[in-house]
């Protein structure tokens, strides 16, 4: 896991906030964490706690206010897959596609993959990729992948594909429009609460994002986000 500490603004920070909280649930000696990927002095405190109050299996850890090997053990970590791909903004409002494409294959085009068509309706806001089943899975052959036949039901089930590698979501927000993102890491604690999917989402535009989110019921930039197809190495 990716190194942390007090001052840090990381989307790792959210599942380290997510662990603690499971822990503040039994501790009332501190109020719950807000989930908001800024380790700041009450994460930072509730984290020194669990530090110092920690009596497991583990062994005693040092009360630093740093997650280092042995406290993410201790909290709970288990399954840690990560894919670190470099944070891009679409260029346009449509061209999500290109991006999640360009970074869950390693190959970056501005082109329409192999004989996956444009929207015909979309064109003039940018050139949307055909959202039919059809079209994904000539989108997904063009990147050496494949489209799943269902969306996997939860993180577990996701996790075989992750191992892999990189794995593109397509999906619905709920106030209206499709968008493409990437799933890039996964983070389990065991129970289905404390598992986080690591996005790459090319929103903001000209900017672009890394997020961490629970699945199937996705909130990437403060809305939500549902998937209804996956395509996998």
């Amino acid at each position: 896991m990716i190194t942390l500490r007090m001052g840090s603004h990381d989307p790792h920070v959210r599942f380290l906030q997510r662990l603690l909280n499971h822990f503040l649930n039994t501790d009332r000696g501190l109020a719950a964490l807000d989930e908001d990927s800024v380790f700041g002095q009450k994460t930072d405190a509730a984290l020194r706690r669990f530090q110092a109050r920690y009596t497991g299996p583990v062994g005693r850890l040092v009360q630093d206010g740093v997650p280092g090997p042995m406290s993410w053990r201790a909290l709970g970590l288990s399954t840690e897959i990560s894919h670190p791909l470099p944070r891009i903004g679409q260029n346009t409002g449509m061209t999500c596609w290109v991006v999640a494409g360009g970074l869950a294959s390693g190959r970056m085009t501005s082109a329409i993959p192999g004989q996956a068509q444009f929207d015909p309706g979309d064109i003039p806001n940018g050139g949307g990729l055909g959202p039919s089943r059809a079209n994904l899975e000539l989108y997904a052959q063009s990147l050496g992948m494949r489209l799943l036949g269902n969306v996997p039901r939860n993180l577990d089930a996701l996790m075989p594909h992750l191992y892999r590698g990189p794995i593109i979501l397509v999906g619905d927000w709920v106030n209206g429009g499709k968008h493409a993102v990437v799933g890039s890491g996964l983070f389990s604690a065991g129970e289905p609460y404390r598992q986080m999917l690591r996005v790459n989402n090319s929103l903001p535009q000209g900017v672009g994002s890394i997020e961490l989110t629970a699945y199937p019921l996705m909130d990437l930039q403060g809305t939500g986000y549902d998937p209804y197809a996956v395509i996998v190495r």
